[in-house]
């Protein structure tokens, strides 16, 4: 995650260095455990409550990160890759992870709901960020959801990063 955010971008995972970077909203659950002999941290996030598509109270939705406003700023106008790794837990897995980038703004990329098997596999969508004239001065935001119509289920993700790919 950090390499792939590393040129252009940030990145997160759930290392202790990183956990302060994210926010839990109402009606999910976070539980973080490590693997590979204690050296990869894993969040498995449980969504109890259901996407809410009209709200723009990102926080509230789910797991989220929020970027630095610096970023904003270099992503105006230009397309943003945002890739992470997620799995399906061994029980009360869900099938697909929803996922948004919102620029808190000047729009979002829409909930992407992105299918999972039972192993880690990076993935990634793009986002042409709109182009301000006066430039972006709210932090934009990345959402997990863990399950849409708020059932309960879960999902693993070891991370997250959102870098810039074209202008």
């Amino acid at each position: 995650m950090i390499d792939n955010g590393a040129a252009n971008g940030f990145a997160a995972t759930f290392s202790d260095s990183d956990a302060s970077k994210w926010q839990i909203g109402p009606g999910h659950r976070l539980e973080r455990f490590t693997i590979d002999d204690g050296k990869t941290a894993v969040a498995r996030l449980t969504s109890s409550v259901p996407i809410d598509y009209a709200s723009f109270d990102w926080p509230k939705q789910g797991l989220s990160m929020t970027l630095p406003v610096e970023f904003a700023a270099l992503a105006n106008g230009k397309r943003i890759e945002v890739g992470f790794a997620a799995r399906m837990p061994g029980a009360n897995a869900s099938e697909a992870v929803s996922v948004i980038y919102a620029t808190q703004q000047a729009g979002n990329s829409t909930w992407q709901q992105v299918p999972l098997g039972p192993g880690f596999a990076l993935s990634r969508f793009t986002f042409d960020v709109p182009a301000l004239a006066d430039g972006y001065t709210m932090n934009p935001i990345v959402v997990f959801h863990a399950d849409g119509i708020g059932g309960g289920k879960s999902v693993e993700i070891l991370g997250v990063y959102v870098k810039i790919v074209a202008n």
